[in-house]
């Protein structure tokens, strides 16, 4: 939703652990409170309003069978129905905008969706931000996937058949963190061979990849 920016969660800073539901941003609720309260408002008029639709109705076919008439002979709107019909759907429409208010309210605190890492913010408190507004970018910590590229020469002495069913393991290394090395498990391979230089993509998956 859109609003100012109130507060900002003190692990939601670049390199810092946030676990799954834990709460990032809030941005003020006000204008969605003020909002909620006048759609119940407007439930609680419907409400009334169809309570008294119904009694009316009620009265209405009272009077026309006290008539001595039947009740199927009598005109839909001598009875009342499609007022009564209207009210109902005034009942239903005023629910349905509480649902909308509540949700609104619910998301000015945007939490974590998965256990991560955060990679950025861009969310400052003070900031006004519109719906769809970039606030960060968070890393999973459950996993990550790894793109791995490999010569023809490379892919010449691999079996990459039956990947699906039987991953292949690597260790991954990097020259930026001497010493530290990672398990993958090799499970797919892209589609495509990139056609400028004959490269084939694997893809592999660590898990846990910043338990260390």
């Amino acid at each position: 939703v859109a609003g100012e920016i109130l507060r900002l969660a003190p692990n939601f800073e670049s390199g810092l652990s946030v676990a799954k539901g834990d709460w990032l941003v809030e941005i003020n609720p006000a204008d969605y409170q003020a909002a909620l309260s006048e759609r119940k408002a407007s439930l609680a008029n419907a409400l009334q309003t169809l309570a008294d639709e119904e009694t009316r109705s009620q009265l209405a076919q009272e009077d026309w069978l006290a008539s001595g008439r039947k009740l199927e002979d009598a005109a839909d709107f001598t009875l009342r129905k499609p007022q009564l019909t209207a009210a109902k759907a005034s009942v239903t429409s005023a629910e349905a905008a509480i649902a909308k208010a509540t949700l609104d309210v619910t998301r000015t605190t945007i939490i974590a969706p998965f256990d991560a890492m955060v990679e950025s913010r861009t969310a400052s408190p003070g900031n006004v931000v519109s719906a769809g507004t970039s606030l960060g970018s968070l890393l999973a910590r459950e996993r990550i996937e790894v793109r791995l590229p490999l010569t023809p020469e490379q892919v010449g002495q691999l079996n990459l058949a039956g990947l699906g069913s039987l991953a292949l393991e690597a260790t991954l290394t990097t020259p930026t963190l001497t010493g530290q090395s990672w398990m993958a498990s090799i499970s797919r391979v892209e589609p495509m061979i990139d056609p400028k230089n004959q490269t084939l993509w694997l893809i592999g998956e660590i898990t846990e990849p910043f338990a260390r």
